[in-house]
């Protein structure tokens, strides 16, 4: 008899451990990062290249304000003037929620620090741009 009620809960134990064959995915393998092209030019909307371009989260931009150093993402804009950058931050997304995100450049002008940047809210997959024009002219 004791073997018979050993035997029972040994196969109760086995039972109450059965794996989860539930083959739901918790993680979203069909999300499509939105993506930011910010270009950068100056007065006479002349683009200009290999400016730092510093993305923020609306989290990192709230608590560090436009620190580069706290930056989410660093991209340099190419000779067209442009950077493209991917915001493919993981559980940001989802729902339907939309998420705001600050895009900011650094510069020296008149010898004194500047800074000039732009926010942009996205839902997932969304395709935006913006353009911050400088305050002067680039000598050719």
């Amino acid at each position: 008899m004791k073997k018979t009620l050993f035997l029972c809960l040994i196969a109760l134990s086995v039972l109450a451990c059965k794996s989860n064959d539930d083959d739901t995915n918790t993680t979203n393998d069909s999300f499509v990062p939105p993506n930011a092209t910010i270009k950068i030019e100056d007065l006479q909307q002349t683009p200009i290249e290999g400016t730092v371009v510093y993305t923020f989260k609306a989290q990192t931009w709230n608590t560090n304000g436009n620190d580069p150093d706290f930056a989410d993402r660093r991209t340099t804009t190419n000779a067209q003037g442009e950077t493209s950058i991917e915001l493919d931050f993981s559980g940001l997304f989802g729902s339907g929620n939309t998420e705001r995100f600050y895009f900011s450049i650094h510069y020296r002008l008149n010898n004194e620090e500047r800074t000039q940047f732009v926010s942009l809210v996205f839902m997932e997959g969304e395709d935006k741009s913006a353009t911050i024009t400088l305050p002067f002219v680039i000598a050719p």
